[in-house]
């Protein structure tokens, strides 16, 4: 076996390895939308990574039989000092001017803020849209998302994001949308307990730091 940089030559055996295994990922979660199947849209989208030197595939015997895609990530984002505090410790830009930030936010269709209240306080949020899906696999038209979900400490553990929820998926059923999708990190506890009770996995994304010291320098310019 040996392995070398994705060429024109590989693209077509490349796409039809995504291909199949998305259907397979389709018989055990039937909710997943269809239009990953079309092998002409891998081909057309695999094509764009030719000369990438980020884009590798393992050859036998002459045919591909496996291949890896790396990319940089910028910046991360998350839910600011609930994120940032441990045992998460993820280091996140926090914004200064969210009345601006969501105003904005919220002029788009199919961007909904869900809020509870006690006594005139918001002690809890629950932020959807249509339109920033983090997965492509659910990103077909019909798939309502999470991108933005808090309690404040001294209201949890009365089911409030769960009636939250509950609002959000009825306002999704009523537009016709067919499924909804959330992501989370793996060290955020309380959210994790929370929405494995309330979703099935799909996916798992995972990140290596090659160098640390470059992790450090950043957080060290950034500060």
């Amino acid at each position: 076996m040996h392995y070398t940089y994705l060429k024109n030559s590989y693209v077509g055996e490349v796409a039809n390895i995504i291909s199949t295994n998305y259907k397979n990922a389709r018989l055990a979660l039937p909710i997943l939308s269809d239009k990953y199947e079309n092998i002409e849209m891998h081909i057309k989208q695999i094509q764009k990574y030719v000369g990438n030197n980020n884009f590798i595939v393992a050859i036998e015997a002459n045919k591909v039989t496996g291949f890896i895609n790396g990319f940089s990530i910028n910046e991360f984002k998350g839910i600011d000092k609930h994120l940032v505090a441990s045992p998460i410790y993820l280091h996140n830009h926090i914004s200064e001017n969210y009345v601006d930030e969501y105003g904005d936010w919220l002029k788009t269709e199919g961007n909904m803020l869900w809020v509870a209240e006690v006594d005139h306080k918001i002690i809890g949020y629950l932020k959807t849209n249509t339109t920033e899906i983090n997965m492509d696999e659910l990103d077909d038209g019909y798939t309502m998302g999470i991108n933005g979900a808090y309690v404040l400490p001294e209201y949890r553990g009365h089911h409030i994001m769960s009636k939250l929820l509950n609002i959000a998926t009825e306002w999704a059923i009523s537009k016709g949308l067919k499924r909804c999708s959330t992501d989370f990190e793996s060290a955020n506890i309380e959210g994790r307990h929370f929405w494995l009770r309330h979703f099935t996995p799909y996916c798992y994304s995972m990140i290596r730091r090659i160098d640390e010291r470059n992790h450090l320098n950043l957080i060290n310019i950034e500060k």
